[in-house]
């Protein structure tokens, strides 16, 4: 089969071989650009090394293939919500005269033209091998300082252009320092300060766009500069906030064309936010679009399959108001598609809508269950990640036990436990990067302070792995599934409990828990791609002891694991959660019999956006499900009998 552009010579493309006698083919259209294409056969006998053409057909109707439809998003989009400059100080960040910037460092030779900042990178000053090209924007007006709300204005765009000089391609761009960075405070650097990460400069005018809510573009290690590094969100506002146009090693130009903050999408005071759309088909009149709506859920788009709207247009500008009312609160992106009888272009939104209660993605806050006064009741407590600051309270009563104690910083994971066997968990931080432990007592007293146990891969797994009523330092090492504990006191000389030990591997989470009535944790993973479960007890291959559990299944790749005791036997019981769902699944370890039954089977309580936060809130003696809205700061808790009224729902203790 071959293809032709003019229906004439014999001269076309061969499409597709090897068809035999008679029948029809499916022609993929899609691997042709737009325009008029004629089809033929040649038949065709295998002679030796070469084809002997039999017969050839006559050419083809004519075949059209349109031009299909380009659809994109003008809202929600990373600059269509409020821009800061323009809103808050009357003047946009446009370059169009001096007015915009308050000061500068190592930067010269500027000019303003037709809204453009052309301006020079200088060489290093002597003794450094980078430029440390700064532009401080201005944040007043009418000479009067405007702080900006961080928990409003979310999303920095810039243009930026920079003379590749003599740059032969962008590793060598890399190497040589384009790159942009970010800095802010609100009191001072050192007090408050966040230094970013660089956003690497592509060939000629580019446009990009930080979100600044997101924690991962807060630099670390030693590229920090010694800041504090709080991010964007934790702070009550920014006061100075500084853009680095290009770092290079020597005397380099470049060009900004403009700079916006804007805030969230959100919608009006009535409810309606409008959405906006451009569709290009150069060949059709006639268009039929269609609106959705969706959320992102662990990374994944998921939708709704039922359409918001639904309209005929010609090509060009569109737009649909949604009113949101009684729509639950949440992030909400937009997909647009668009047909035009043959084609169909489709495209989601960069950003989302923000409905009212959504106060932003929880960058710090992070739900720590735990008994920190010793009543034998969990409590509700978060710890804010980017301050190490701790926050708890009882469930019952509303006096915090804890309320901004910092013990914690950034890059510190909370580990909580009762590391010195008082009855209390204790307030406890452990650093991946370095291995470090820090447990302080919700008394004050201090239990350990970078105590090292650990190294980059390893997963905090803490628990009472002895016997002793003390939980112990552990880690697993990721990539071996090796264990590494030892208790928090040790005499010089004295032997870890585990050194190496190893059950696991790298597709396999931990999930230590007193499975077997021994009263001291064992050692346990839980495979994600397939549910099963492997569980021994602590040097159980030393003893000859057999395994607790080998390769049992329960839960599937879409589960995640939720180790504690949800029944009357004081075990732990094998629970998994399910993310997308929020749906429960809960066994007792054994054989399921009526006198051992399963605890809950799909029992529905989060969903997307929840932590899960598990432990004993009623005082019981069993585990409870508890679920944490990361985004809105509130609480869920139930018990595992199904017509039982929930212990807390929508308590908000965080933000």
């Amino acid at each position: 089969l071959y293809v032709d552009r003019d229906g004439s010579g014999y001269d076309g493309d061969l499409l597709m071989s090897e068809l035999v006698n008679d029948g029809s083919v499916a022609l993929r259209a899609g691997a042709l650009p737009p325009g008029d294409y004629y089809v033929y056969l040649r038949a065709v006998r295998h002679a030796s090394s070469t084809l002997i053409e039999v017969a050839r057909s006559g050419y083809s109707g004519r075949i059209r293939i349109g031009v299909p439809p380009l659809v994109t998003i003008t809202a929600p989009a990373f600059t269509s919500g409020e821009d800061f400059a323009t809103t808050e100080l009357g003047n946009p960040w446009d370059f169009n005269d001096a007015t915009d910037i308050q000061n500068t460092y190592e930067i010269s030779s500027m000019q303003f033209s037709a809204g453009v900042l052309s301006a020079y990178a200088d060489a290093p000053l002597p003794g450094r091998l980078w430029n440390d090209a700064r532009i401080y924007l201005n944040l007043k007006r009418n000479g009067v300082g405007v702080p900006i709300d961080p928990k409003k204005y979310r999303y920095l765009t810039f243009r930026l252009r920079a003379d590749p000089g003599t740059t032969v391609n962008m590793l060598d761009r890399l190497a040589r320092g384009y790159d942009t960075r970010l800095a802010w405070y609100n009191s001072s650097y050192m007090a408050d300060g966040t230094y970013s990460k660089a956003v690497h400069n592509l060939e000629d005018w580019r446009s990009y766009t930080v979100d600044l809510w997101d924690q991962g573009i807060v630099e670390t290690g030693s590229n920090a500069s010694g800041l504090p590094q709080r991010g964007w969100y934790a702070l009550p506002a920014v006061r100075s906030l500084r853009f680095d146009p290009i770092e290079p090693n020597l005397r380099t130009r470049f060009w900004v064309d403009d700079i916006k903050l804007c805030a969230m999408n959100r919608p009006n005071a009535m409810g309606g936010y409008q959405i906006r759309w451009r569709a290009e088909d150069p060949d059709s009149q006639n268009l039929t679009v269609r609106v959705y709506r969706g959320a992102m859920v662990n990374g994944v788009y998921q939708e709704n399959p039922t359409p918001l709207f639904q309209t005929q247009q010609a090509p060009g500008e569109g737009l649909w108001t949604w009113n949101t009312a009684g729509v639950p609160d949440g992030e909400y992106y937009i997909r647009v598609e668009v047909s035009d009888g043959a084609h169909v272009a489709s495209q989601v939104s960069l950003t989302a809508i923000s409905l009212p209660g959504y106060q932003g993605p929880n960058p710090g806050a992070m739900a720590v269950s735990g008994d920190y006064d010793g009543d034998g009741v969990s409590d509700l407590a978060v710890y804010h990640k980017t301050t190490g600051n701790w926050y708890i309270r009882p469930v019952a009563g509303e006096d915090p036990i804890v309320f901004g104690k910092n013990w914690g910083f950034l890059g510190a994971l909370p580990v909580p436990g009762d590391y010195d066997g008082d009855g209390r968990d204790d307030l406890a931080v452990y650093e991946e990067s370095t291995g470090n432990w820090f447990i302080l007592g919700v008394t004050n007293n201090l239990i350990a302070f970078a105590l090292n146990w650990g190294f980059p891969g390893t997963t905090p797994v803490p628990g009472d792995y002895d016997g002793d009523g003390k939980a112990d330092l552990a880690v697993y090492e990721r990539a071996t599934g090796n264990w590494f504990i030892r208790p928090v006191k040790m005499n010089p000389g004295d032997p870890p409990l585990s050194f190496a030990e190893n059950w696991g591997n790298r597709t396999m989470v931990p999930v230590p828990g007193n499975y077997d009535h021994e009263s001291l944790s064992d050692m346990a993973v839980y495979q994600s791609s397939t549910g099963n479960w492997f569980i021994r007890r602590m040097g159980a291959i030393t003893s000859g002891r057999p395994p607790i559990c080998f390769g049992e299944n329960w839960g599937n790749s879409s589960m995640v694991p939720v180790a504690g005791s949800y029944d009357a036997n004081p075990a732990c019981d094998q629970a998994v959660y399910q993310p997308s769902t929020g749906n429960w699944f809960i066994r007792p370890r054994g054989v399921i019999t009526p006198s051992n039954p399963v605890v809950v089977f799909a029992m529905q309580w989060g969903g997307p956006g929840f932590q899960t936060v598990s432990g004993d809130y009623d005082g019981d003696g069993k585990f409870d499900l508890a679920v944490f809205h990361e985004a809105l700061g509130r609480w869920y808790i139930r018990t595992t009998v199904e017509s039982a009224p929930p212990i807390v729902f929508s308590l908000n203790w965080g933000w």
